[in-house]
């Protein structure tokens, strides 16, 4: 029913209900929980509610939510809410609700409702994006940025 792999995971895990590993590389797969302790992971989790990585190089795909402590490169793609750490994000965030990037975003935040990051370079696609510097493109019913350096689209 669940994997639990002390050290590193090097290879595929999959499980009826969660997983947990301390880094690797490979892919977790899950019904319910995915977990990465404290080493870095590179490669996928998929799981059906909540992926957690301490630091990820990689792709996260949930129903509900991702959070990722240190995510370098990669995408988070969920139906609720993706979280990710104070390091920069080269990479896509895709949500149904809400996108949070507490660093610098390289690349795109799509979201329905509320897309936030420290800056963006790229794009951000949303209700509500916020950014304190944008140098790209935001699209929205709602923008807010300290610096703009693109173009900004309010529907």
């Amino acid at each position: 029913m669940s994997n639990i792999t002390g050290n590193k995971l090097y290879g595929v895990s999959i499980s009826g209900v969660a997983e947990y590993c301390n880094g690797g590389t490979g892919a977790q797969l899950s019904s319910c929980f995915n977990v990465i302790g404290k080493d870095p992971f590179a490669g996928v989790q998929l799981t059906g509610v909540a992926n957690y990585a301490t630091a990820i190089t990689g792709t996260q795909l949930s129903g509900v939510l991702n959070v990722a402590g240190r995510m370098n490169h990669g995408a988070q793609i969920t139906g609720v809410a993706n979280v990710n750490g104070k390091t920069e994000l080269s990479g896509t965030q895709i949500s149904g609700v809400v996108n949070l990037q507490a660093g610098d975003l390289n690349g795109a935040q799509i979201s329905g409702v509320i897309n936030t990051a420290k800056s963006v370079n790229g794009v951000q696609i949303g209700t509500i994006n916020v950014a304190k510097k944008v140098k790209g493109v935001q699209i929205g019913v709602i923008n807010v940025s300290d610096e703009n350096d693109g173009l900004t689209i309010g529907l």
